[in-house]
């Protein structure tokens, strides 16, 4: 059987987000069934217009799938609940569709409006001509919490099935750095790992775990790992192998300015120059590039990275690239260090939210309020929806 896998399609991250996701899909059509890795929206109360637009993405998607395959859940004992309204197209939610215990997720409601199959916590089956793959999946929980959840759900492959065990973490062997997973925490017994999360495409042989990451569709942390071509994976259970297919995305371009010796304001805007010219020089994009330039190393004496002036360089190229500059010079006063703490928070792996909780639990803690990450998470949530009623119970 062939199986698409993509993911964090992050609809209504920008004007990118709704393109991608649909060339990402028509890529998939030929699979008997898609899979969708999580962070399948931006946000976890999206804007009315961004349903409305995934809901008719999912349906044109579903039209275009020429699979015929028979859609089923198992329950713990084995029986058997058929799916037959809904299309061979399972999403788990992610990090940035995570709400609290008891609220709908953004995936909750494409499972509603049977657009897609939500496999969080729940044994899938595609069959096609005597052939089934059984999918299981995490949604997408606190890092320092993912470990605990795994072991509390008991995840365990179905017998007669290719099994794939579907979740949304950091993974340790593929960002080397902060609390997450590691490829020995996962579930054993799978036949194949799908993690989203990650945003570049990668392939890990962990002993017998074979986790494959599909990567994002759209760029949203402009980090170097982005410039890769996006791309889907279409799996065969059968042949235990793998296809990559591009489809087609905005350009992201990215480069390093490292500055050895001290340099003046006008030494950094001609490197600046120089690089945005020579990147720019292929000409063959179909729409205007994201460009990102990250500049380090040092200024002349009294110079600050607030003092460097590119705003020319920046409007003679607004109609070339749409420019992201980074500055990570060695002298740094405290409000430019506080101003690049912030725009390296905008990449964090964790995302907005997770930052968010954090410190918010924080802030609770200098009033002497305690409460568990998931108790802050819902107060959170309830001072963001305006639920005073709901707040005043938690506090």
């Amino acid at each position: 059987m062939r199986i698409a896998i993509t993911g964090d399609f992050h609809l209504g991250f920008n004007q990118d987000a709704l393109a991608q996701a649909r060339n990402a899909l028509d890529a998939c059509k030929d699979a008997v069934a898609i899979v969708i890795a999580g962070d399948v929206f931006d946000s976890r109360i999206p804007r009315q217009e961004t349903l409305n637009e995934a809901l008719q993405l999912f349906s044109q998607a579903a039209e275009s799938l020429s699979s015929n395959a028979v859609v089923f859940e198992l329950d713990a004992d084995g029986v058997i609940t058929g799916l037959s309204n809904y299309p061979p197209i399972l999403a788990v939610a992610g990090t940035h569709e995570r709400r609290s215990k008891g609220l709908a997720n953004p995936i909750h409601l494409l499972d509603s409006a049977l657009a897609a199959v939500n496999l969080h916590a729940r044994k899938i089956c595609v069959q096609k001509d005597g052939e089934k793959v059984v999918f299981q999946a995490m949604a997408g929980v606190p890092e320092e919490f993912s470990r605990q959840v795994l072991k509390k759900m008991e995840f365990k492959p179905v017998k007669g099935a290719f099994n794939v065990f579907v979740f949304h973490q950091s993974l340790a062997e593929a960002m080397p750095f902060g609390e997450s997973l590691a490829a020995q925490d996962l579930p054993d017994g799978f036949d194949l790992y799908v993690d989203g999360h990650i945003h570049w495409m990668m392939e890990l042989i962990e002993g017998k775990k074979r986790i494959v990451i599909p990567g994002s569709t759209v760029v949203t942390q402009m980090r170097k790992n982005e410039t890769r071509k996006k791309q889907v994976i279409i799996f065969d259970t059968q042949a235990g192998t793998y296809e990559t297919r591009e489809f087609s995305t905005r350009s992201f371009l990215y480069r390093d300015i490292v500055f050895e010796n001290p340099a003046t304001s006008a030494e950094v805007a001609a490197q600046v120059d120089s690089a945005l010219t020579e990147m720019l020089a292929a000409g063959n994009q179909s729409q205007v590039p994201i460009v990102k330039l990250k500049l380090s190393g040092r200024l002349a004496n009294g110079l600050e990275s607030k003092d460097l002036d590119l705003t020319a360089i920046a409007k003679r190229y607004a109609d070339k690239a749409m420019l992201h500059i980074d500055r990570d010079f060695e002298r740094k006063d405290p409000l430019q260090a506080d101003a690049e703490e912030l725009q390296k928070a905008r990449s964090d792996p964790r995302g907005v939210r997770e930052i968010s909780v954090e410190l918010f639990i924080e802030a609770l803690k200098r009033r002497d309020i305690e409460l568990s990450h998931s108790q802050a998470e819902e107060l959170l949530d309830a001072l963001c929806e305006e639920d005073a009623a709901r707040a005043a119970q938690l506090i």
